[in-house]
């Protein structure tokens, strides 16, 4: 649950500033795969 919240605290401040820190988004978009809800609701593929 903790990392959700990580999750989307840090996508809001990246689309906020319009920058996108990957490095640190993909280890996390990885453990959010196994949700896979999470990812349908955003816009990953973009990225």
């Amino acid at each position: 649950m903790k990392s959700k919240i990580l999750y989307h605290v840090h996508l809001g401040y990246a689309q906020k500033n319009g920058v996108f820190h990957l490095g640190y988004y993909r280890p996390l978009r990885s453990v959010l795969l196994c949700c896979g809800q999470e990812l349908r609701a955003l816009p990953i593929a973009a990225l």
